[in-house]
């Protein structure tokens, strides 16, 4: 097919695999089949019956069209069944806006574009890239990509990842978990700023993505197709899938000082003071623990000998009226502090607390470390009955939703509840709670506590019977949100998915190529990484 200039907007086509006048669908052979994917262990994925293909095409070919590009719910009146029907969609919209903008010379023009554009799909010369079979004709004004904000947290090997750090780095190659196993990156983009949607879960789990971003959602729990819907179809109530033990990374042993370093982090955290005193003596930078008992004591003081082994600190009595709490306050100054302080962030204090960069891409020993002296500094036990319950709560919404995120990367699922302060001067509580019977033992045996006090009950509490959390959760949705306008980002997968924040999402599709010979050569690698 080519294209001859004929005035300013004004093109003319010729044709060279149709004939005016005939229907370019009557140029191949069609027949009937049923679409079907099943998982590892044999069980069906996705199915439908009675998919209307070209004869030459593929069981695959088929497979992926009518799992990822037919449109509408599987089973209604309304799904696509043919792949007439889903090229028609596309080409009668590109007609259409090629009419409404007067591309074209004349009409006739218009209809060879459309037919020797039906008939190079249908023969499988050509294909668009995914977002326009998902988006071209269902939308009066679709969007050719989908994408998350800078800090859509993406779980890979090394632990959860901000996207946006994903793509400003190019981590082309970098292993992410799919829900199914490992998959990796294999194009990323930064694609301007766009209304971004936050997607809250039952479960305090939530995703953000612009509105035609396809996630994963079912109308009802427990469903073994992969149904991928865009956000602005999702409605509260549907649910989605969360993967609680995914994304588990094992990372190498870490070193000692970086372990100190992530338990003296999440103490401050938790329990402590860090910045500069207004009066006093001392207005010099300052980190102040606050320990109970001697077991805490012993934790912070050994970390703090590995950490700053040349720097004095202060323990004093704290007066209560409780004395067997044995309280006490661990102090140290100095600029000497600055860059511990700094590279976790310690100065982010209440409700700005969140988990340290430091901390999302540590060693697990590092991980475990910071997340036993927060349980340890504001966690706690609770047992009623066979009921029994390891939380903690805060008053820093995301960095309860930090925890529970990063609780994934030891394989442990988690709910996040709010707990409303009726006192007109405090903060709302967020509580983080692991209940399952399953995930209380792995907290146990990953994390557990440091006061023999709640080491014992935890003991207890796992010691009795209980529920195995699934792989696989379905909370609901009980909101959507605009986040307003701000910069979004894509990766592409060669699975077609990822798991962002423990969520299953569908990935963008974003190859492209410049006029180079390296760009050409990344793009033949990037598509058989694809179709491998």
């Amino acid at each position: 097919m080519t294209a001859k200039p004929a005035g300013r907007g004004a093109l003319r086509i010729t044709r060279r695999f149709t004939v005016a006048g005939d229907d370019p669908y009557s140029t191949i052979e069609w027949e009937k089949r049923t679409a079907l994917i099943t998982g590892a262990g044999g069980e069906v994925v996705f199915t439908q019956a009675d998919v209307e293909v070209p004869r030459p095409w593929s069981q695959l070919a088929t497979n992926v069209v009518a799992s990822k590009y037919f449109h509408g719910p599987v089973g209604s009146p309304s799904r696509e069944w043919s792949v007439r029907q889903l090229i028609s969609r596309v080409v009668e919209a590109l007609r259409r806006w090629a009419n409404e903008a007067r591309l074209f010379g004349s009409p006739e023009d218009v209809s060879t574009f459309a037919d020797e554009l039906t008939y190079a799909l249908l023969h499988q010369m050509v294909s668009f890239n995914s977002p326009v079979w998902f988006n071209v004709g269902v939308h009066e004004r679709p969007q050719a990509s989908a994408c998350q904000p800078y800090d859509s947290l993406v779980m890979t090997m090394n632990g959860p990842q901000k996207i946006g750090d994903i793509v400003e780095r190019r981590s082309v190659g970098l292993p992410v978990f799919d829900g199914s196993g490992l998959t990796q990156v294999c194009a990323v983009k930064a694609n301007g700023a766009k209304e971004v949607f936050r997607i809250e879960l039952s479960d305090g789990f939530s995703v953000d993505a612009t509105a035609d971003h396809l996630v994963c959602a079912h109308d009802e729990r427990r469903t073994q197709r992969v149904e991928w819907r865009r956000v602005d179809q999702l409605e509260v109530g549907m649910v989605m899938r969360v993967y609680p033990h995914a994304a588990q990374t094992i990372t190498p042993s870490g070193a000692q000082r970086e372990v100190s370093e992530a338990a003296l982090a999440g103490w401050l955290q938790a329990d402590g003071f860090v910045g500069q005193y207004d009066s006093g003596t001392n207005r010099s930078l300052t980190i102040e623990f606050l320990v109970s008992g001697d077991d805490e004591l012993a934790w912070v003081m050994a970390h703090l000998k590995r950490v700053f082994p040349d720097s004095h600190s202060k323990t004093r009595d704290v007066v209560t009226q409780d004395a067997t709490l044995g309280l006490r306050r661990i102090r140290l100054y100095g600029e000497s502090l600055r860059a511990f302080v700094d590279k976790y962030e310690l100065l982010r204090r209440g409700t700005d607390i969140r988990v340290p960069q430091a901390i999302w891409n540590a060693s697990n020993d590092a991980v475990a470390a910071y997340l036993r002296s927060v349980f340890q500094a504001e966690g706690y036990v609770s047992s009623f009955g066979q009921s029994s319950h390891v939380a903690l709560a805060v008053i820093s919404r995301e960095w309860i939703e930090d925890l529970q995120v990063l609780m994934l990367r030891e394989g442990i699922y988690s709910r996040v509840r709010r707990k409303n302060e009726a006192r007109p001067d405090r903060h709302d509580l967020w509580e983080l709670d692991v209940s399952i019977a399953s995930e209380r033992r792995h907290f146990a045996r990953r994390i557990g506590f440091i006061s023999r006090q709640k080491r014992d009950k935890l003991e207890r509490s796992v010691a009795k019977s209980g529920k195995v959390c699934p792989s696989i959760r379905y909370p609901e949705i009980v909101a959507i949100r605009s986040r307003g306008v701000m910069p979004v980002y894509d990766i592409q997968t060669t699975s077609g998915c990822y798991l962002s924040s423990g969520v299953l999402v569908h990935n963008c599709f974003i190859n492209s190529v410049e006029d180079s010979l390296p760009s050409i050569l990344e793009l033949a690698k990037t598509e058989a990484l694809l179709f491998k």
